[in-house]
């Protein structure tokens, strides 16, 4: 009943679903720019939309998510399920970008495509923040399952744990933070 907390709960979880589509919204970021690398690298108005359209493909989700929970639209078990999902089409979304520009990169290193020194600085360039993005993102993963596994005590665990249930959700907010 108390929006302020019901406001910050909101808050937390959007940011833990923001934190796991990460991968994702820089995968796709880094597709288009392997697509259509002639447009993107001139670099116009269109090329902030792509950063306006993956930041909606990785937040709005996760407020959806969010709100419906919060709600009562469904229940936390819901959540997490599509949490879990979209950590599925984010690490989907990371192969089909690191396969495209590894393929491309090879077919320009063969020239069997129209080779431009342009296209292999992109696709270079692409494969690079991809290999980082993938990096950072191993050395989150153990703090988001962390979270999950926190999550999942705190919304599964008996009634009668109820101070472990307490410590785990305040332990989320930790591993959130770190």
């Amino acid at each position: 009943s108390d929006w302020v907390i019901v406001t910050a709960d909101m808050i937390r979880d959007q940011l833990l679903g923001y934190l796991i589509s990460l991968l994702g919204i820089i995968s796709f970021e880094r597709y288009v720019a392997t697509r259509w690398w002639k447009w993107y690298e001139r670099r116009g108005r269109g090329t902030l939309c792509v950063f306006f359209l993956a930041e909606c493909i990785g937040s709005g989700p996760s407020w959806v998510n969010v709100v419906l929970c919060e709600l009562d639209f469904y229940p936390h078990e819901t959540n997490l399920v599509v949490f879990a999902v979209i950590v599925l089409c984010s690490g989907v979304l990371f192969l089909i970008a690191y396969t495209d520009n590894v393929r491309i990169l090879r077919s320009l290193a063969a020239f069997t495509t129209r080779y431009t020194v342009s296209k292999l600085f992109q696709v270079r360039e692409n494969l690079r923040a991809l290999k980082f993005t993938f990096i950072f993102i191993c050395f989150m993963t153990p703090i988001m399952t962390l979270c999950f596994v926190l999550l999942s005590v705190f919304f599964f665990a008996p009634p009668h744990w109820e101070r472990a249930r307490y410590i785990c959700v305040a332990l989320v907010d930790l591993c959130i933070s770190m």
